[in-house]
């Protein structure tokens, strides 16, 4: 592996910023239906089944027969969703779980400078970036140092000094095809349950993931998980500190013909941080969580 650098020029200092802003969004999301509400056919009837009933389907009843009867119902404000002529009134609400996500936005800053003299020449480089992802809480930042030394201490011997640090920090969700990742709750929820349970502010509201007595507010009572709920209660961070050094000794037997003496050094640290939270379930058995905490240490 050939890792090349910028090298400095024979020039008074020369400096270079540059920075960037984007927006992020996702590129695309599958189609969901949003006629039938919670529930499944039995004996031939379109059923509606709420949370209570660890349904996991959505082939209940068509949404526009149903409404609200206005009672206090521990999994929606409105309350349970019963027949046309059986409530208060109040049609049943569609939700588009898929609002969940947001806007991201990426900063990046970049500086640099590079000249030197006959003899010395230089070159340092900077950069920060900060991403805040598509998925509320996601971030990503990163710092990183470069510099390159080289001096001809004569016309055949010349020394080179490099030097690269990185730093970075990110917060991570749960992914994947997992039951407590974000993505399988999110596409799963049913469009006559709403993840937010009303609030403006769902990441902060605890009323929004969770039940008076501790346990998840989900469309399938914590089976799978509300993504707010993963939010808070299954967090994944990581940080990550790397170093490369190398002094080099270059002499120039002939022209073409060069002996090169190069030592490094290549360091990392890795620390993560994480784990799932306790999920005592009022209708379904409890689960216990953990918490972890992994140290990796390189250095070659």
């Amino acid at each position: 592996i050939i890792i090349e650098t910028k090298d400095g020029k024979e020039q008074k200092p020369v400096i270079n910023i540059r920075s960037s802003i984007s927006i992020d969004q996702i590129s695309s999301t599958p189609a969901l239906q949003n006629t039938f509400a919670q529930g499944r056919t039995i004996d031939g009837e379109r059923v509606h089944r709420g949370p209570e009933f660890l349904e996991e389907f959505s082939w209940g009843p068509e949404i526009s027969t149903l409404e609200y009867d206005g009672t206090d119902y521990q999994f929606d404000k409105n309350g349970r969703l019963v027949s046309e002529g059986f409530g208060n009134g109040t049609p049943a609400n569609t939700y588009d779980p898929l609002e969940f996500f947001h806007s991201g936005l990426s900063t990046n800053l970049n500086a640099s400078v590079n000249g030197g003299t006959e003899k010395l020449k230089y070159y340092f480089s900077g950069g920060y970036n900060n991403s805040q992802g598509v998925i509320p809480t996601n971030s990503f930042k990163r710092f990183n140092f470069n510099s390159n030394l080289n001096y001809d201490l004569s016309e055949k011997i010349s020394l080179g000094l490099n030097a690269l640090i990185s730093s970075s920090k990110a917060n991570r969700s749960q992914k994947g095809s997992n039951i407590d990742g974000v993505m399988l709750g999110l596409l799963r929820t049913t469009p006559t349950f709403d993840n937010t349970n009303g609030s403006s502010d769902p990441l902060n509201d605890t009323e929004a993931y969770t039940l008076e007595d501790g346990s998840q507010r989900s469309y399938r009572s914590g089976i799978y998980t509300n993504p707010y709920w993963t939010l808070n209660k299954n967090a994944h961070d990581d940080k990550v500190l790397r170093s490369i050094l190398s002094l080099s000794i270059n002499y120039e037997i002939v022209d073409n013909l060069n002996l090169l003496l190069s030592v490094g050094s290549d360091q990392y640290k890795d620390e993560r941080t994480g784990g799932l939270g306790i999920q005592p379930f009022a209708l379904n058995v409890a689960r216990n969580g953990f918490a972890y905490e992994r140290i990796i240490d390189y250095s070659s």
